[in-house]
């Protein structure tokens, strides 16, 4: 072996100039092909560079040469697949990795990456429907107008739809288009029904660890089969991967209203959120914690319609007995209108509490899911017309293909 072309190699490694180090662990690792470091090595710096498909051949060529990278270099075969889209190749590397390693953070990350793969992440389409039955103590213009509500109950039935499909589905871009469609059924307030349409397109950029998309979403809304609502959405975003088990994303939405029935909520609203997602390991099963922070400025024809909002969310998402997965939400607002009131004379501020729990079960091959939420809201406001309390609670059936 020509040592000082190795060290140099190494070097070249340890300044992160991986594009020379790769090049150089490769001469050394054809000159001397039972160099397992340098075809280790030499993935690795292939890696680095996002040369996906160049690195697979070091890594596993290393695993059959040597006991001791045999797992390190499985696992980052498997990720080269599954960034040159071949899911299946990826789950048996993962899934090696996943019952051999003694690593617990390379079991941990295998589990994270496999339960990606079963949540579809990789595939170039998908398609979701959920039928639903709800109960609830309050209805109200849900999900378009929170503030009007009725103080009466009624069961109802929902539907959800999605398809999606990626015309390009690189490791590194991603092109897609979808429509998404929701109905709502009451069994007595029929004119409380609700039909939302949803076509969107959008494009995904990924450039390790960062993430940067752009999504376009065209809504339509009918309440009880009458023009209601019209809404243009854009949303440019960046997601940062810090970690194998921890993302951030940053996320700007913009918003252009059409309301067909009452023009005084007619404007543009803007926000922008910030959301953490930290994902580990108890006992071999993952716990995921979600904190999200936002702020809303919303712009409208009528003076009482202009506000800001403040908005937090946190989440917790475990597995529980019998193999149920169990989500706790919880969700604060202070939305503070920029006005006096035209009817009440006086500058409306609103403080909105929202707890929930949903417990679901997957089977069939985790194609289909059983579940059921509750949800509590409580609207507290200086202007008592628009306090209120609500309660829901559904049982639903959902398909994942």
């Amino acid at each position: 072996m020509e040592g000082w072309k190795y060290d140099m190699a190494n070097g070249y490694f340890q300044l992160e100039d991986h594009a020379r180090a790769a090049e150089l662990f490769g001469q050394v690792a054809a000159d001397d092909p039972n160099n397992v470091l340098a075809h280790y090595y030499g993935g690795i710096s292939l890696y680095n560079e996002n040369q996906y498909k160049e690195a697979i051949d070091y890594f596993l060529t290393a695993a059959k040469m040597s006991p001791t990278v045999r797992i390190n270099g499985r696992y980052y075969a498997g990720l080269c697949y599954l960034k040159t889209g071949d899911v299946e190749k990826a789950t048996k590397e993962l899934e090696y990795v996943r019952d051999n390693a003694e690593s617990e953070s390379l079991k941990k990350n295998s589990v994270q990456w496999l339960e990606s793969i079963k949540n579809r992440t990789y595939k170039s389409y998908l398609f979701y429907a959920k039928i639903g039955y709800q109960y609830d103590d309050n209805i109200t213009y849900e999900p378009l107008n929170q503030d009007i509500y009725t103080d009466e109950d009624d069961f109802y039935t929902s539907f959800d739809l999605l398809g999606r499909y990626n015309f390009v589905n690189r490791a590194d871009w991603k092109l897609s288009a979808g429509y998404y469609h929701y109905q709502r059924l009451h069994n007595d307030l029929n004119e409380y029904d609700l039909v939302e349409s949803v076509p969107s397109i959008g494009v995904k950029y990924q450039m390790d660890p960062l993430m940067f998309g752009l999504n376009y979403y065209y809504y339509y809304y009918w309440l009880d089969y009458e023009r209601y609502l019209r809404r243009h959405r854009l949303i440019p975003e960046i997601s940062w991967n810090v970690t194998d088990n921890f993302s951030t994303r940053l996320k700007y939405s913009y918003y252009d209203n059409e309301h067909f029935q009452d023009d005084r909520y007619d404007g543009d609203n803007h926000e922008v959120s910030f959301m953490a997602d930290y994902r580990y390991l108890v006992n071999e099963k993952e716990i995921n914690l979600i904190g999200e922070i936002g702020y809303e400025d919303n712009n409208a024809d009528h003076p009482d319609e202009y506000y800001g909002r403040v908005k937090v969310r946190g989440s917790v998402y475990f597995m529980g007995p019998w193999q149920t997965r169990i989500k706790l939400t919880a969700r604060y607002e202070d939305k503070t209108y920029d006005n006096t009131n035209s009817i009440f004379d006086v500058k409306r501020e609103d403080d909105r509490y929202e707890g929930s729990i949903l417990i679901a079960h997957r089977f069939f091959h985790d194609l289909l899911k059983i579940q059921t939420e509750y949800t509590f809201t409580k609207n507290d406001s200086n202007i008592s017309f628009y306090d209120y309390e609500r309660n829901v609670i559904g049982l639903y059936l959902t398909l994942t293909y």
